[in-house]
């Protein structure tokens, strides 16, 4: 009977490299130098600092290879091999039987080898011995345009929106709800409490009468004061014309008049 102690490993031992031992010192790893060294592998187009033949070289022309169409191809000995008479051959059909790859492929059948069952072949493209072929045996054949998965739909036509006038909403003006008054029943008196409200109601009744015959005192009417025109107001009292008194003549004013007087007589003689 075999023991658990008793098992030896199966296989090789792994080989770890730069860890000495039985291998040697440097254990595969060689002897220094970046390759020696841990961390990340240096890059395929590294070439020690210097300009890399990828950049060295020119670069000329243009390609069209990303936008190129590319076409799954489909023989007609495949089609032989793979479908019944009677049979429609399309993309999903193609596709069950692993005759093409998915994600929506083009689709192009050639004419290799021969048909001779009646098949509906539906494709992108048809080779003209492929098409000619197809239709002696029979066929039908069916050019499609886009993928089989989304064929080609016509566009819808646009209609125009109907113009609908815009309702103003009326904001309702909230009326506030009536409610009925609550009438309540007078609370009965009691005999005891009857009888102390009486002198009260009496007291308040001659009080009523005592200020009903009070006679109602006279106020003084009020005066208006009379308007005055403001033009009246500023209009002050004329003064009195002043008399003006006699002017006296001086004695000097005289005697010059009395030597002008002499002068002219001389004169006139």
């Amino acid at each position: 009977m075999v023991r658990l102690d008793q098992l030896t490993p199966s296989g090789k031992k792994r080989k770890r490299v730069g860890r000495g031992g039985s291998r040697g010192g440097t254990s595969g790893k060689g002897h220094k130098g970046q390759k020696a060294r841990s961390g990340p592998k240096i890059k395929i187009q590294f070439e020690g600092g210097q300009m890399p033949l990828t950049r060295r070289l020119p670069k000329r022309g243009f390609t069209n290879a990303r936008f190129k169409t590319t076409y799954e191809i489909v023989n007609l000995k495949t089609l032989q091999e793979a479908f019944d008479t009677g049979s429609t051959v399309d993309a999903q059909a193609l596709y069950a039987k692993g005759l093409v790859r998915g994600g929506r492929p083009l689709i192009k059948v050639l004419g290799d080898g021969d048909l001779e069952k009646k098949l509906i072949v539906h494709a992108n493209k048809f080779s003209k011995a492929a098409a000619e072929r197809i239709l002696q045996a029979g066929g039908e054949v069916h050019v499609t345009e886009g993928t089989q998965a989304e064929p080609v739909k016509a566009a819808p036509e646009k209609v125009a929106p109907k113009k609908v006038a815009p309702v103003k909403a009326e904001k309702a003006k909230a009326t506030p709800k009536k409610t009925a008054p609550v009438k309540t029943a007078p609370a009965k008196a009691t005999p005891a409490k009857a009888e102390e409200a009486a002198p009260k109601k009496a007291a308040k009744a001659k009080k009523a009468e005592t200020k009903k015959a009070k006679p109602a005192k006279a106020t003084p009417e009020k005066v208006a004061p009379e308007k005055v025109a403001p033009e009246m107001a500023e209009a002050k009292p004329e003064e009195p014309a002043k008399e003006e008194a006699p002017k006296q003549e001086t004695p000097e004013k005289e005697a010059v008049g009395k030597e002008v007087s002499v002068e002219d007589t001389e004169t006139s003689e």
